[in-house]
């Protein structure tokens, strides 16, 4: 899948908010690993994030055994108290969307009887799947190992030959230069679920999953699992990027996204890989963690958080170089509400005056290819000459200096902006009106002092934006602005 194809699926997957069946929430009390918890599920692609020890496979185990509690016992998978007196209680809601005449109907399930019979009907393929590869994997290997006979199962086994465009994806996923890629389906093997035996030639060698490294081995156990899966399904993906490299990673997400959008999957992931993460956006993002025995739950969480808890380090590729603070925190403010992977892939900083930044802009080294500069002005610039730059340059929505849009924003909506800090209301009021003649220039710097610099001038200047932002004639005029920037970042 080419990258463009790959960021549209995307983009549509993670913004999908309904499916014929939704996760909704869960419920859990008294479960060891999560103790009291309620979950919020706001869209149909959920990725679980989190330290070692913060929970997050538990829930996905707890989440399997409030669906389909049969068949998480079939793969010994069972709740744990922490107070032995007290029942482990997991209780989850999903949201079944009827078709076809009924397809208004919005019918919210929580007996779990009902959702069990719903998911894995008899005889059917189940519409639920916990998958762990890492962990079914090592167990496929001592299977094989261990069975003398092993073979026999095999022969007796319903098979399929990779279609070329599937061949493909795996060639993409494992590297592996596979000419042909068979799958055996292993049923009624002693105990065991379901699982595949894989059987493939590269070049004049053939080999079976016995000989598959673990890496390559899971790759493939997930891409039959995802295949398998009917549609309108609910996938619990337990951290896939185990044993795979961060090119394979990013290769099978793009396939789990690509697949979750064609067959109308819900989908939960774990992780703590930032490979795995890669196009993921925040509103689709859960971070769990824990302090001592008490666990807590974030949707949504800031970039700074969930970058401070996986330990993600994300490599700034470009200098976005503005005329002083004020235009400088007017940017961020635009990209905070447009584009947040703008603004952590880069460096927002600020010089004294237009002229330090034509400065600068005409002395930058063209060498350097691996940064971009890209100078930023303010609006009342546009008529300047910048032939002499020597880099990308466009200038802040409007025609005038930002700060003179945040101070008018700000007297003509006094209200809202007070409404920020609520416990000083009279205080702010009385030092907009003590300091309202001020210039634009000096008029927050004044306000903060006024108001004994207990509140940052970076938070009235962000407040402001926001403010400025909601009127939609400037929404539009940010929007072009964002899309213009695109254009000229280093990706």
């Amino acid at each position: 899948m080419k990258a463009a194809q790959a960021k549209d699926v995307w983009r549509r997957v993670l913004s999908r908010k309904a499916g014929r069946l939704s996760l909704a929430k869960l419920a859990v009390k008294n479960v060891r690993g999560l103790k009291d918890l309620t979950i919020v599920f706001p869209t149909t692609f959920t990725v679980i994030c989190g330290e070692n020890g913060a929970g997050k496979t538990t829930l996905l185990k707890t989440l399997f055994v409030a669906l389909a509690p049969s068949r998480a016992l079939q793969q010994n998978i069972k709740l744990r108290e922490i107070n032995p007196s007290q029942p482990a209680e997991a209780v989850a809601e999903i949201v079944k969307r009827g078709d076809g005449a009924a397809a208004g109907a919005v019918v919210e399930m929580h007996d779990q009887p009902e959702l069990e019979l719903l998911l894995c009907p008899d005889g059917e393929i189940p519409r639920i799947d916990y998958v762990d590869a890492a962990l079914r994997c090592q167990r496929i290997k001592f299977i094989i190992a261990n069975d003398a006979d092993f073979n026999s199962a095999v022969e007796g086994a319903p098979e399929a030959a990779d279609v070329e465009t599937l061949l493909g994806t795996r060639k993409l996923i494992t590297g592996r230069t596979y000419d042909t890629f068979i799958t055996f389906e292993i049923e009624d093997y002693d105990r065991e679920t379901v699982f595949p035996y894989f059987k493939v030639t590269v070049g004049t060698a053939t080999y079976g999953s016995e000989d598959m490294g673990q890496g390559e081995l899971c790759a493939n156990y997930l891409i039959w699992a995802l295949h398998r899966l009917p549609e309108n399904s609910i996938l619990l993906l337990e951290e896939p990027e185990v044993h795979l490299p961060p090119r394979a990673q990013h290769a099978l997400m793009n396939y789990v996204a690509q697949t979750a959008e064609s067959k109308k999957l819900t989908v939960v992931v774990s992780t703590h890989s930032q490979h795995t993460m890669e196009s993921i956006e925040l509103k689709n993002v859960l971070l769990l963690s824990r302090h001592l025995l008490n666990f807590q739950s974030t949707n949504e969480p800031s970039r700074a958080l969930l970058d401070e808890s996986l330990r993600i380090i994300n490599p700034k590729r470009n200098v976005l170089l503005t005329e002083d603070h004020s235009a400088g925190a007017f940017l961020t403010g635009i990209l905070k509400e447009f584009d947040q992977r703008i603004l952590d892939g880069s460096d927002v900083g600020w010089v004294q005056g237009y002229s330090d930044l034509d400065e600068i802009s005409a002395r930058f080294p063209t060498a350097l290819k691996k940064t971009g500069l890209i100078a930023v002005y303010d609006g009342d610039q546009r008529e300047a000459d910048h032939t002499n730059s020597k880099v990308p340059f466009l200038f802040l929505p409007g025609t005038d200096d930002p700060v003179h849009y945040m101070v008018a924003t700000v007297k003509s909506n006094v209200d809202r902006f007070v409404s920020y800090w609520p416990d000083r209301d009279g205080e702010i009021r009385a030092a907009i009106a003590h300091i309202y003649e001020s210039a634009p220039k000096d008029f927050f710097h004044n306000l903060v002092r006024a108001l004994g610099e207990e509140i940052e001038l970076k938070a009235m200047y962000r407040r402001a934006t926001e403010i400025w932002l909601g009127i939609s004639e400037n929404r539009e005029a940010a929007k072009a602005f964002v899309l213009a920037l695109k254009g000229k970042l280093i990706i």
